[in-house]
C-alpha cells in the first residue's frame, strides 16, 4: 500500500514538473519561429497592391446586433465564423437561431471556436446547440487546439481571432466576442465592455480585394494541423436527439428575436450596410504567425513599422500594456517618437483582467519615463477595443493587445484602412471615451481634470493589484 502511495506521489509530481516546463518556462527561452519572415508596411502594400474596399466603424451595440443580424440574413452561399468566446446568452441565442436560418435556405455555415475556451460551454444548452449543428448538412463546427492535459505545450496557443466573412464579399472583424457583455447596455456597470469592430465591403468583385486574404487566413486555421472536428461522430440517440433541438431552435427562433429587439433594441432600423460604408484608398488585413511555441510577432511589427512612419501622430488604444523584455527589443528596432505617441488603455479601476493590469501596473513607471502620453479611461465599464491611428490617415482595428500573449502565442488579426475619412470617424468614436479619461502626468500620478471623476477602485482590489504585481514579472511573458 505505501509503495502504491509513493509511485501516484512521484507520479503526481512528475506530472506537475512536466507541466512546469512544457506549459510555462519553455516559453521563456525557446527562440521565435518564423523569423525569415519579415513585416512589409502596409503603406507599402497599398502603393504595389491598392484596392478599393469601403469600411464602416462598428461603434454602438445597436450596430453590431444590427450588422451581425444584416450579414447573416443576407448572405446566399457561404458564412464563415472564428470566435474566442461564444458564451451562453441571449446574442448567443439570436445569433444560433439566426445560422439555422441561413442553413436551412442552403447557405454552407463553418464555425471555428477556440478550445480551451470552449470548455466553459460543458453542460449549458449552448453545447447541445452546437452538437445538433453536427447533424444538418450546411454546418461544420471545428475546434482550434482542443484542451489536452497530456500536451501542456499547447494550452498557451489560442485562438484570439473574431471574425465573419460572408459571400466573399462582406467581413466583420474587431474586438468584440459573441457575449452578451459586449453586445448590450443594460448590464450592471462592472459586466459592460466596450469594444468595437470594422465591416470590410468588397464593392468591386472584380477587383483586389483584403477579403481574399482574409478567406486564406480563416482556411489556415480550418486547416491546421491542430484543429479538429467537434463533433466527429454521433450515436443514432444522439442524431435523433440534435435534429429534436433544431426543429425547437427553427420553432422559437422567430419569437426570441421579436422579444430580444423589443427588449434591447426597439428602435432598431434595417440599415443597408454596403450604402453605410466609406471609401478607402487601401485596406490591408495582417494576421499573426500561429502554430506551436514562440512566433515571429507579426502583428506587434505591423505595428511598430506604422508608429515609425508616422510624422504627425501615433495613437495606440489596447486594454492593457505590457511590454515584456522581448517585446522591448523589439522596440529597439524602432525609431518611434514618443513625443508623437498617446497610449490609451483602462485604469486599475476599470479594467477586469486582474493578472494584465498588475502587469501593466509593473511595467507603467517605464512607460511613464518614455515620455508617451499615457491617457487611462476611468468608466463606465471597461475598454476592449484595440485601435490605433496614425498620422490621422492609417487606422488599425483587430484583435491584437499590446501584449506577450497576442505578439508571440495567440492567432490575431487586424485591418489596416489607408482613409482620412475612416481615421476622423475612428478619432470621433474615441473622443467619447477620452472624455471619461484621465492623463497620468510624469510622476505617475493623474493630471486633475474638473470633468472626469477619478474612479473608485476597492481596497481589496487595489491590493490584490499590487501583490500581483509583485510576480508578474516571472510570468508575464504568457499574459
Amino acid at each position: 500500500m505505501r509503495s502504491i502511495k509513493k509511485i501516484l506521489t512521484y507520479s503526481v509530481l512528475a506530472y506537475l514538473a512536466y507541466i512546469f516546463l512544457f506549459s510555462f518556462l519553455i516559453f521563456l527561452f525557446h527562440p521565435l519561429k518564423n523569423q525569415n519572415e519579415g513585416s512589409s508596411s502596409p503603406t507599402e502594400d497599398s502603393t504595389a497592391l491598392p484596392n478599393q474596399d469601403r469600411v464602416a466603424l462598428i461603434e454602438s451595440t445597436e450596430d453590431a446586433i444590427s450588422v451581425r443580424l444584416d450579414l447573416i440574413e443576407q448572405a446566399e452561399s457561404q458564412i464563415d465564423l472564428a470566435y474566442y468566446r461564444w458564451s451562453e446568452g441571449k446574442v448567443s441565442d439570436l445569433m444560433l437561431g439566426s445560422l439555422l436560418e441561413a442553413a436551412d435556405r442552403g447557405v454552407g455555415v463553418r464555425i471555428l471556436l477556440d478550445g480551451l475556451v470552449q470548455i466553459t460551454n460543458t453542460g449549458q444548452p449552448i453545447n447541445e446547440i452546437f452538437k445538433a449543428f453536427k447533424t444538418h448538412p450546411n454546418i461544420d463546427l471545428r475546434i482550434y487546439e482542443a484542451f489536452n492535459p497530456l500536451v501542456p505545450i499547447a494550452w498557451n496557443h489560442r485562438m484570439h481571432d473574431k471574425m465573419i466573412l460572408v459571400d466573399e464579399e462582406f467581413s466583420l472583424t474587431g474586438g468584440r466576442n459573441i457575449q452578451d457583455r459586449f453586445c448590450l447596455d443594460d448590464l450592471k456597470e462592472k459586466d459592460l465592455v466596450k469594444d468595437r469592430e470594422v465591416l470590410v465591403y468588397h464593392a468591386d468583385l472584380s477587383g483586389p480585394t483584403a477579403l481574399d486574404d482574409m478567406t486564406h487566413y480563416y482556411n489556415q486555421l480550418w486547416d491546421y494541423n491542430h484543429t479538429r472536428e467537434k463533433y466527429s461522430t454521433l450515436s443514432s440517440k444522439e442524431i435523433e436527439e440534435g435534429q429534436v433541438t433544431l426543429a425547437n431552435l427553427r420553432e422559437n427562433h422567430p419569437y426570441n428575436k421579436k422579444t430580444f429587439l423589443a427588449e434591447y433594441f426597439p428602435d432598431l432600423t434595417d440599415k443597408n450596410w454596403a450604402a453605410e460604408t466609406l471609401p478607402t484608398n487601401h485596406v490591408s488585413f495582417v494576421p499573426n504567425n500561429f502554430g506551436r511555441l514562440n512566433q515571429e510577432p507579426k502583428a506587434l511589427k505591423t505595428i511598430l513599422t506604422l508608429a515609425e512612419e508616422a510624422e504627425e501622430s501615433i495613437f495606440i488604444q489596447s486594454p492593457y500594456f505590457i511590454p515584456s523584455k522581448r517585446m522591448l527589443n523589439e522596440v529597439s528596432n524602432f525609431q518611434i517618437d514618443p513625443r508623437k505617441t498617446t497610449l490609451f488603455t483602462n485604469s486599475e479601476a476599470a479594467s477586469p483582467n486582474l493578472a494584465a493590469i498588475a502587469a501593466y501596473h509593473a511595467r507603467r513607471p517605464k512607460l511613464v519615463e518614455t515620455g508617451s502620453r499615457i491617457v487611462e479611461y476611468q468608466g463606465p465599464g471597461s475598454s476592449h477595443a484595440k485601435s490605433s491611428i496614425f498620422d490621422e490617415r492609417i487606422s488599425v482595428v483587430g484583435t491584437f493587445n499590446i501584449d506577450p500573449r497576442s505578439a508571440y502565442l495567440n492567432t490575431e488579426s487586424m485591418v489596416i484602412i489607408d482613409s482620412e475619412e475612416f481615421a476622423e470617424e475612428l478619432k470621433g468614436a474615441i473622443a467619447e471615451d477620452f472624455d471619461r479619461s484621465l492623463v497620468v502626468n510624469m510622476d505617475g500620478e493623474y493630471i486633475e481634470d474638473a470633468e472626469q471623476d477619478l474612479a473608485a477602485i476597492t481596497f481589496i482590489k487595489k491590493m490584490m493589484i499590487r501583490l500581483l504585481s509583485l510576480f508578474s514579472p516571472f510570468f508575464e511573458h504568457l499574459l
